[in-house]
């Protein structure tokens, strides 16, 4: 099952770390749309498995950062941890600026989505 893939995509269910529910809400609420952020946490509620972030996902999110030294990754980029830990392959992703089509030093090799 993808990580924060919104349900739909791929015909797979959508399953999100709290820190991308967090700032896709975020994001939303810069939208000029009062609603746009209330609507995509309501969404969450039936469209999407919620994940726990471990003491383990959390010490192994600034590994990340400095061994994608070379790519802008901030604490919510590096949740990929989460999905890194439950196995998942798939992970969708709204900055591709900073992300290549997979993230070195990642196990199991990771394949981002738009």
């Amino acid at each position: 099952m993808p990580a924060a893939l919104p349900a739909g995509i791929c015909g797979q269910p959508s399953a999100d770390p709290p820190t991308v529910v967090v700032e896709a809400c975020w994001l939303a609420e810069e939208r000029p749309d009062i609603e746009a952020g209330p609507s995509f946490a309501r969404s969450r509620q039936t469209e999407s498995e919620h994940l726990a972030t471990t003491a383990t996902d959390l010490a192994r999110m600034p590994e990340l950062v400095r061994t994608n030294a070379d790519l802008p990754l901030g604490a919510v980029d590096a949740s990929i941890a989460v999905a890194e830990r439950l196995e998942l392959t798939d992970v969708a992703t709204l900055d591709w600026r900073t992300s290549p089509s997979s993230v070195p030093g990642t196990w199991p090799p990771l394949n981002l989505l738009p």
